[in-house]
């Protein structure tokens, strides 16, 4: 079981990889808040991605709705600077409660729920992933990721360049 943020979803959607989930957690939660963005609002702007999500409801990711106590969170987020989004606050409160990972995109969520002892991944994670356990080819998973990049997936340079030489070492 993993908590996942909105930006993973909607990149493996984008490219009808959520199934990897699936696969290697077998049970994904999410709270409402990460559903009404991804699906809701997403449906809304008729991103196909959205309905890809969609069909996965309670296929293999479940909303977990619920009221957060976020005073932790807040204090921390003070304390470097920074604000996070609702969905990326309830997903680090939801992952705290079930005691599990957290998948997300946005380093200052990732900043946060390392603070309180949430381990996270990211969909970055996901590819070199797939490519370990022989579920994707080297070349499938580069082509996807120019693909995000292209799209619009904000990523450092280094940060492609060390994907880059960890799938040619794979």
């Amino acid at each position: 079981m993993i908590v996942s943020d909105s930006g993973p979803l909607i990149w493996l959607a984008r490219y009808q990889l959520l199934d990897l989930l699936q696969k290697f957690f077998d049970k994904i939660v999410i709270p409402y808040s990460v559903y009404k963005e991804v699906v809701v609002v997403g449906i809304k702007k008729g991103y196909n991605d959205a309905y890809e999500a969609k069909d996965k409801i309670d296929d293999f990711i479940f909303i977990k709705k619920g009221k957060y106590d976020k005073k932790t969170i807040r204090k921390i987020e003070k304390s470097f600077g920074i604000t996070l989004g609702k969905a990326e606050e309830d997903c680090i409160c939801l992952a705290k409660e079930l005691k599990t990972m957290f998948l997300t995109n946005d380093e200052e969520a990732s900043i946060v729920s390392n603070k309180i002892g949430i381990k996270t991944k990211g969909v970055l994670y996901i590819l070199l992933r797939a490519v370990k356990e022989r579920m994707m080819e080297k070349d499938e998973v580069l082509k996807i990721f120019e693909k995000m990049i292209e799209d619009g997936f904000w990523i450092s340079p280094q940060t492609v360049l060390q994907f880059r030489g960890l799938i040619e070492k794979m």
